[in-house]
């Protein structure tokens, strides 16, 4: 009679094998190095591939990709508010210069095109790259707030599977290259935090360098700046504190070890706050100016009728009106800063993809940037955010204030902080607003259910690894059910269809 199965003893060298084999995985995951290659193989690939379609303009490329190939041109007429496409001898069909930005994203557009040429991967070959460089900054910056491997590399990957911050790594205008900008100024700081102010004062003053960049990129980057130095200026005038020699990670159950008291002088703080001055006022309103060099280096004649700026209104402060003394550097200077602020001050034209600020927590309303259809099938560039994760977003808001409550964390502080600047002073904006306006915000909403996954990861009762080993499948397997609709893939228009979940995302 056979013997019962169960009781045969194992092949030989199986379960040693096995375990061997197992000690070299785990030995593979803790090399960070490995781990942040993966990270960014992952999203160079997600990103850069089928970049090159559609092979035209898809909805702003017609201002921004086609002013950075002006750019590359040196045409001063790209900075000229006066001027109109409609004049040129080979006007495109809905072209336009574009001006309502600061120009630093158009400058990085146009060495994109002057590298690789006037096409569709030239004049976003830089949006994928800065994308991939926001996954890294991600992993980085939870990194050096929670020094946690799991944390980092779960944040990294979530937003690399999110959707509004893929759409803008493949289409080539301004916004990630404002938000891999903040990102790395955020990393800067928090690095300034943990460490000691003089020691960490040359952190202060990369942020400061990060901001300007993001500054001359877009003028929602004030909302950063704005945070960060209060932050730093409040760490002036409080009692200063030395960060303990070994922290537990913030959001291990473990409580955190209080920190030692440093000697903090009044010369000291006084040196200390003018130096903050310097690193988070100064130097990003000069990065801010320099970034009109090319403006300032070409020669240019203000129309008659276009000289006139103001008035400018601060509540019950109002500036002007006046006029531009001449056509120089600073009058252009002057009259670009004023063009802008008139233009997005005064933006009330209608259009189908206007949302309201709240909307975006909830991806309510995404915009289209590209529709193709042809014999009955469809192909589809959306910035759809993806929904499983956004959903989470309030949960890890509420979660997140409750474990800054009970851990009186100041990073994970920081983070909702950021998330809260970016978004918040939206609900005051006199113009019409898009959905990728919430970009800026997205990272600092991830990184918050990074953290929360982690800690429920961490939680005792097995129940909970299984729920956050779960959602990030599910949220994984969202963002491959929306690819088609991301990547403007052909798809029928049946199978389009069923992607359409709210009736606002159509």
């Amino acid at each position: 009679m056979l013997a019962d199965e169960r009781t045969l003893p194992s092949p030989p060298l199986l379960t040693p094998l096995r375990t061997e084999r197992l000690r070299a995985l785990r030995g593979l995951a803790q090399r960070e190095w490995l781990v942040i290659l993966l990270l960014a193989a992952w999203a160079a690939f997600i990103f850069f591939w089928r970049l090159d379609g559609p092979g035209k303009y898809i909805y702003d490329e017609v201002y921004h990709a086609f002013t950075g190939n002006l750019m590359v041109q040196n045409d001063p007429a790209v900075y000229e508010w006066w001027q109109s496409t409609s004049t040129l001898q080979d006007h495109i069909e809905g072209t336009q210069y574009e001006w309502t930005h600061p120009p630093l994203g158009k400058l990085i557009i146009a060495g994109s095109i002057w590298l690789l040429g006037n096409n569709s991967l030239g004049w976003r070959f830089t949006n994928a790259l800065f994308g991939v460089v926001c996954v890294l900054l991600m992993y980085a910056l939870a990194r050096v707030l929670f020094r946690d491997r799991l944390l980092a590399t779960l944040a990294a990957a979530l937003l690399s599977v999110e959707g509004l911050m893929f759409a803008e790594s493949r289409i080539g205008t301004n916004d990630i290259f404002q938000l891999a900008f903040l990102m790395a100024a955020f990393v800067c700081f928090g690095i300034f935090l943990l460490r000691t102010p003089w020691r960490g004062m040359g952190w202060l003053f990369a942020t400061g360098a990060f901001l300007g960049l993001a500054l001359g990129t877009k003028w929602p980057a004030m909302y950063s700046i704005i945070l960060l130095a209060a932050v730093a200026f409040i760490r002036g005038v409080w009692p200063q504190r030395q960060p303990a020699a070994s922290e537990p990670p913030a959001l291990e159950i473990a409580p955190e070890a209080p920190p030692a008291q440093a000697h903090w002088s009044i010369p000291s703080r006084i040196a200390y706050l003018a130096s903050t001055a310097v690193a988070l006022i100064i130097i990003p309103a000069g990065l801010y100016i320099a970034s009109y060099i090319q403006m300032f280096l070409q020669k240019h004649t203000i129309a008659p009728g276009y000289d006139q700026i103001g008035p400018i209104s601060f509540g019950s402060i109002t500036l002007g009106p006046s006029t531009l003394p001449d056509s120089g550097w600073w009058s252009m200077f002057v009259g670009e800063q004023w063009q802008m602020w008139h233009y997005h001050t005064t933006l009330t034209a209608g259009h189908p993809y206007y949302s309201k600020w709240w909307e975006w927590l909830l991806d309510v309303r995404p915009v289209f940037y590209y529709v193709d259809r042809s014999e009955g099938y469809v192909a589809n560039t959306y910035n759809l955010g993806n929904p499983l994760l956004y959903w989470a977003f309030p949960i890890a808001i509420v979660l997140s204030c409750w474990l800054v409550w009970k851990k009186r964390d100041p990073r994970l502080a920081l983070v909702l902080g950021a998330f809260a600047i970016n978004w918040l002073p939206w609900a005051l904006s006199p113009r019409g607003m898009f959905f990728y306006h919430f970009l800026p915000a997205v990272p600092f909403l991830v990184l918050l259910v990074a953290c929360c996954l982690t800690w429920l990861w961490r939680r005792p009762e097995p129940k909970w690894q299984r729920v956050a080993g779960i959602y990030v499948a599910v949220v994984f397997f969202s963002f491959a059910f929306f690819y088609t609709q991301l990547a403007a893939w052909p798809v029928p228009e049946w199978y389009a269809a069923i992607h359409y979940w709210l009736p606002t995302w159509q």
